[in-house]
């Protein structure tokens, strides 16, 4: 008769193998995790690289930085040139007719930083900028240059701590208008003076004296200049959300009056060119 095998409990063996079960487990969840926590790596790289505006904007500099070089130019042609004054009681020099073969129309208004309010405007040529903000822009970096007459497209591919602030989108639209720049106004500013409220209903109006120049980019060759020193005009319309009190806060009055100060500023130097036979306008609408 053959022999009977009873099996025979081994509970140590049992816990062994259960132990040995629970760690391959283990091993498994933690490669799992690592594996996910790579692949979320790599994803991340490729998305920071793609949407990393500033990796845009380099590889947009063979296209920009020979545009910013004749920038460099004007400014030279400034520096090299003696400033003009208006005599008393005038606003301009003499207006003798020139001729400008384009209608000037600046790129539009640019917020590469949230990209969706943007307004470009498909027959802009030109950029505007005050002539201290081309002295920042060609090496002069001691601070960054605050404009206050005219403000400038070109330069925001130049600001690094803004650039690292923008979406790639906006920084791809603007490195691509920028491309269509013909001409350059540059104002030499010399006064400006915002308006500001005096007492509860009176306004001071500001005033602005500036050499205001049109330079074709191609060549940095001057193609006409005025010169402008007025007042702002004594009334001026700003819209504020009002208080419980029924006005606006000090700071948005004041920020109003900035705009308005500037927009009458743009207004009067478009007059004036329009008197050079020059159509110029500073407005970011397509006109």
């Amino acid at each position: 008769m053959a022999p009977h095998l009873t099996p025979v409990d081994d509970p140590a063996g049992e816990f062994r193998a259960q132990i040995a079960a629970d760690r391959r487990r283990t091993r498994n969840k933690v490669l799992a995790a690592l594996g996910l926590v790579v692949l979320l790596a790599v994803a991340a790289l490729v998305a920071t690289s793609y949407f990393d505006a500033e990796r845009v904007i380099a590889a947009e500099r063979p296209r920009t930085d020979p545009i910013k070089a004749q920038y460099c130019k004007i400014l030279d042609a400034e520096n090299a040139r003696p400033e003009q004054s208006a005599p008393p009681g005038t606003s301009a020099v003499a207006p003798t007719k020139v001729t400008v073969p384009d209608a000037i129309r600046l790129l539009g208004f640019f917020a590469p930083d949230y990209d969706n309010i943007s307004r470009e405007n498909p027959r802009g040529n030109a950029d505007a900028i005050e002539l201290g903000e081309i002295a920042w822009l060609c090496g002069d970096r001691s601070g960054h240059f605050a404009p206050d007459l005219l403000f400038s497209n070109f330069t925001k591919l130049y600001d690094g701590d803004a650039v690292k602030r923008y979406q790639r989108k906006g920084a791809q639209r603007l490195a691509t208008a920028v491309t269509r720049l013909a001409y350059v106004v540059v104002a030499r500013k010399k006064k400006f003076v915002r308006s500001a409220v005096n007492g509860e209903n009176t306004l001071q109006p500001g005033h602005y004296t500036a050499q205001v120049m049109l330079y074709r980019l191609a060549d940095a060759a001057l193609m006409a200049e005025v010169t402008v020193d007025e007042d702002a005009p004594g009334i001026a319309a700003l819209y504020l959300h009002q208080n419980r009190f029924g006005s606006g806060s000090p700071d948005e009055i004041s920020a109003g009056l900035d705009g308005s100060t500037r927009l009458a500023f743009e207004a009067t130097v478009q007059r004036l060119f329009k008197e050079r036979g020059v159509d110029l306008a500073l407005g970011y609408e397509d006109k």
